[in-house]
């Protein structure tokens, strides 16, 4: 009798899988089974549900996309674990807990704190998807780089430098989705830390923000770097807070003195 029961509600979500959305799947199988308050009473129960309520939003977010279906959520979602990629799990902690957290970019998504701080902003990007020898796209085929059979050099070709060029401007792109995230979770104050060589090379490159007095950073520069606090240093050198310290060429009055409330500050690890 539980077997015939399991297959009839087995065929009954089969059915309903293939007329309603992954979002409403869930909710049925989580309504019918009973499922969450099932494992909130198990150990780690608050972890458990908390799980169970990230698959559900999970869930939420790809509907959204172009992808439908059962069938490629769930290989969707074996594709991140293989990738190790933004699977981390959701903490279980209430939010008026007095706690410091440490979480990655991704799993802060739609979380907020009085005080956040961003490290190793300093990291470079990973730059593996537009290097190597060839490189694959799906619209404009294979980047291949020419080798002279005399002389055994190598050189690009276009098809392979216009490759690598789209995917280091995708990468780039997604790269500052994730900045954006960092950025807006802090309430009231937030600290981005990274290392520099020193004071005055950060100064120099930084300072090239300042060849462009439009609103926003020209692409090329902001793809010439190569991590978050070029980009931001970047962005900062052309206020006057800075200036004040490395005097700058920004004629863009409203850049210099845009009404924002920050410090820059330099530590040395020999002074400690």
């Amino acid at each position: 009798n539980k077997l015939k029961d399991f297959t009839e509600q087995l065929d009954y979500w089969r059915e309903y899988a293939r007329r309603h959305s992954v979002v409403e799947l869930l909710r049925l199988v989580y309504q019918e089974t009973g499922f969450v308050y099932y494992v909130g009473g198990m150990k780690n129960g608050k972890q458990r549900s908390a799980n169970l309520e990230a698959l559900y939003q999970r869930a939420a977010t790809y509907e959204k996309t172009s992808f439908k279906g059962l069938y490629r959520f769930i290989r969707f979602i074996d594709k991140m674990q293989e990738r190790d990629k933004d699977l981390a799990e959701p903490t279980s902690m209430l939010a008026e807990e007095n706690a410091v957290r440490v979480m990655t970019i991704h799993a802060s998504k739609g979380l907020e704190f009085p005080l956040v701080f961003v490290m190793d902003m300093s990291k470079r990007f990973n730059s593996s998807d537009w290097t190597g020898e060839y490189i694959f796209d799906r619209d404009l085929g294979i980047g291949l780089q020419y080798k002279n059979p005399e002389t055994r050099m190598k050189t690009s070709t276009i098809v392979d430098t216009a490759i690598k060029d789209l995917k280091k401007r995708q990468a780039y792109a997604e790269e500052m989705r994730v900045l954006y995230v960092a950025l807006t979770r802090a309430e009231q104050k937030l600290f981005l830390v990274g290392t520099m060589a020193n004071q005055e090379k950060a100064y120099e490159d930084w300072d090239k923000g300042n060849i462009s007095d439009q609103q926003q950073l020209p692409s090329q520069l902001r793809l010439s770097t190569s991590n978050f606090m070029d980009w931001i240093g970047s962005a900062v050198a052309r206020h006057k807070i800075v200036d004040s310290q490395v005097p700058s060429i920004q004629d863009n009055q409203q850049i210099k003195h845009y009404p924002v409330d920050f410090n820059v500050i330099f530590y040395s690890a020999t002074a400690y």
